[in-house]
C-alpha cells in the first residue's frame, strides 16, 4: 500500500484574486466603495425587527459575501479584515 499525499488548501493567487492591503480600513471607506452595503445594512436593521431568524440571517450573510471578502467583485474588498468590518455594522447584533 502507497500513502496518498493530499495537498493542502490553498486560496487563488492568480492577480484576480489577491487581495489589496486592509490597513486603514474604515466602515466609511468600505461603503464608499460598495453603496450596496447601506442597502444591505438598512435591510438587515429591518429584517432583525420583523424576522429574526437563522435563515434570514444566512440569506444576508450569503448577500454580504458577494459583496466583501474572498468573492468580492472589488479587489480592495477582497480580505478578512473587509469583510469582518462589513459583518460587524451590516449583521452585528443579529
Amino acid at each position: 500500500m502507497t500513502a496518498t499525499t493530499i495537498p493542502p488548501a490553498t486560496r487563488p493567487t492568480s492577480d484576480d484574486h489577491d487581495p489589496a492591503p486592509a490597513a486603514g480600513l474604515t466602515w466609511a471607506a468600505i461603503a464608499e466603495l460598495e453603496p450596496r452595503l447601506l442597502g444591505l445594512r438598512a435591510a438587515a436593521r429591518l429584517t432583525r425587527r420583523r424576522h429574526r431568524t437563522w435563515h434570514e440571517y444566512q440569506r444576508l450573510r450569503g448577500l454580504l459575501s458577494r459583496l466583501v471578502g474572498w468573492h468580492a467583485s472589488r479587489p480592495e474588498l477582497r480580505s478578512t479584515e473587509a469583510y469582518d468590518l462589513a459583518h460587524r455594522h451590516v449583521l452585528g447584533g443579529w
